[in-house]
């Protein structure tokens, strides 16, 4: 399971997430910050912009969405 932060509620069963990760460049050693947007499925009520969510890959469900939300980060 993976941690993202809800950037947008597009529609009734679709949010916006951004995932945050650390790469590191290998001619020179730095670190680099980057994220990833995704669309991922919402089944869940109650969610809000700025909630951190706990999602996984699944079959897919349209074109651009890939990705479930299971539930929110405890």
């Amino acid at each position: 399971m993976k941690v993202g932060k809800i950037l947008s509620m597009n529609s009734l069963f679709t949010a916006k997430i951004s995932v945050e990760y650390i790469e590191t460049n290998i001619k020179y050693g730095k670190s680099l910050k980057k994220q990833k947007k995704l669309t991922v499925h919402n089944e869940i009520e109650g969610l809000k912009i700025g909630d951190y969510i706990t999602y996984k890959e699944c079959p897919s469900i349209s074109k651009t969405k890939k990705h479930v939300i299971i539930g929110l980060k405890v």
